[in-house]
Order: structure tokens, then sequence, then C-alpha cells
């Protein structure tokens, strides 16, 4: 596999090969929140990105594999509790950046930045047999102000510890608040039931048409790669150029066998340059124009990766 210009340590009891299948979940799961933000504001819900990350990838991503990203890359994603119309959703997910990775904020950057955490884990813990998994709750973001009020009025250590480590109080707190947030409403029990069933069809609805979009983006890897590819052996083969993206988006549906919209085409274009990395493609914006700067492409190469995603 195909992994940007970096490469894993050796682990002692851990295969690289683990570190190679999470990379790729973890520009997965990037890949479905960019295509997700492309017509979206507010943040996707967790399930449902993994639903997508799974369609697209062909393989099944679960909440242990996130929670393994986070154990090596704390901060790469942020969990928050769902207080959105999708209440079958439990959590959302967005980009997050620690501290020290506030200047990481475009994707070409995270694929690096997410070898490097997992070169410093791996330095860190050679005597571990698997990368840790814990309780999904354990990485949600809590309110702030209770975060604080909690570490100034709490002495007892083993008391904050029991309130962190209790999953099962922390799922009663979330149900308890939303039957509460209802009732201040003044929604009656079948009124909330209806309201519910028709959310869980919405979601439902709206996870079928991100399935269908991610098989469709995936099946479209390979015909548009080769139609850029084309396009810069074309023009200016074996150098670096940068190619205005809506000249390009318009060159991408002329060339197209079968009619792609805008949107479409885009969401393709990014797919590729999250897969393939920065070493080979990558969007830029300056001054408000978007371009695909491609750096260098290699044909076998790449289509060997796109095949394996």
């Amino acid at each position: 596999m195909y992994i940007s210009s970096f490469t894993f340590e050796k682990h002692n009891c851990i295969e690289k090969g683990e570190f190679e299948r999470l990379l790729k979940i973890f520009k997965g799961i990037d890949s479905s929140i960019s295509v997700y933000y492309g017509s979206h504001t507010s943040p996707p819900g967790l399930s449902g990105i993994l639903r997508s990350t799974s369609s697209l990838m062909g393989s099944g991503v679960k909440y242990e594999d996130v929670s393994k990203l986070l154990a090596i890359y704390p901060g790469c994603y942020n969990l928050q509790v769902n207080h959105g119309s999708n209440i079958e959703d439990e959590f959302t997910i967005s980009f997050g950046f620690s501290t020290e990775d506030e200047k990481i904020s475009v994707l070409r950057d995270r694929e690096t930045a997410f070898i490097e955490k997992a070169n410093s884990w791996i330095k860190d813990n050679q005597d571990k047999y698997v990368v840790p998994s814990l309780p999904i709750e354990d990485f949600v973001e809590v309110d702030r102000t209770k975060s604080s009020y909690i570490k100034s009025s709490t002495k007892d250590d083993s008391i904050f510890k029991e309130l962190k480590n209790s999953s099962d109080k922390f799922r009663f707190k979330m149900k308890h608040e939303r039957e509460v947030q209802s009732s201040n409403n003044g929604l009656s029990l079948l009124q909330r039931i209806k309201l519910k069933e028709r959310a869980r069809k919405e979601a439902d609805k709206f996870d079928q048409t991100q399935i269908k979009r991610n098989k469709f983006i995936k099946n479209k890897l390979k015909s548009i790669y080769d139609i850029l590819y084309h396009v810069h052996e074309d023009q200016s083969p074996g150098k670096l150029k940068s190619y205005s993206m809506p000249k390009l988006i318009a060159t991408i549906k002329d060339s197209s066998t079968h009619p792609i919209h805008e949107d479409e085409a885009q969401d393709v274009v990014k797919a590729l340059t999250s897969i393939l990395g920065r070493n080979r493609m990558e969007i830029v914006s300056r001054n408000g124009i978007t371009a695909l700067k491609i750096i260098a492409l290699d044909r076998s190469q790449d289509l060997k990766v796109l095949e394996n995603d």
C-alpha cells in the first residue's frame, strides 16, 4: 500500500499492516467528512460517517477503529453529543486539532501528521500488543462549563474518575437530558414517538443517499483519474502544474462517458487527492481562486492504490 512519502517505524509486537490499515481508515473518514461538508454546515453524525466510510472502503469501519485513531492521534477528531434534529445518532464528528496541531488545517497535512503521531506512539509503546481501544464515550467532548465546575469543586480524585469512566451513567444522563428537553418543548409522548420515528426515517434516507454517493465516487475514481492523467500528460508531462478547478471540472464533464454533475466531479477529485496523497496532487486555494496542483503522477502505481482503497 502506498503511504505518502513517509512510512511507519517497526513495532516489536504489532505488525506494520495494522498501522497501514488504520491510516487507510483515517483517510477514508476524512474523505467522508469532507464530502459531507460539501453540502452541509452542521457536523455529521458519527455512525452515519462510519457507514459512509465503510461503503467507500468496501469493509466495515467501527467505533473501535475511531477509538484507536484517537489513541494514536489525540484530537484528530472532535466528538460531541448530538443536539441536532437527527436524534438517532448519539454523537457528531468533525475535524479536530489539539493545541500543538492548530496549524494542521487541511487534509493533505493530516495524513503526514497521523504517520508522525503513529511513529511517536510506536516509539513510546513498544511493549503493547495491540493499539488500545477505549469506549467511544471517553473521547466525547463534554460541556466546558460543567467540566470546569467539576474540576474546581471536586477534591476527591476517585469521584472524578468515577464520573469520567462510567459510560453507563454518561449514556443515562444524555437520554435523561433529551427526555427533559422534549418535555420542556411541550410535546406529548405520542408526539415524541412520532418525531423520533420521522427522524429515524430521515436519517435512513440520508444514509442511503450518502452510501449511493460514496459508491458513485468510488466507481468514478479511475475514470476521472485517467482524465486528469491525460490532461497533465498533454500539457505538462512530468512537471508540476496547477490547473484551475472550474476549468478542470468542465473538462471532466466534457470527457466523461456518462453525464456527471459539477459537485459530483469535484467530490471525486477531492477523494483522489485524499487517497493518493500530497506528493501526487493537492487542492490549493489562494485569493479566492481554487486550483488542483498536480505534482507527479505514476499511472500504474496510482491505479493500484485506487484499486486497493
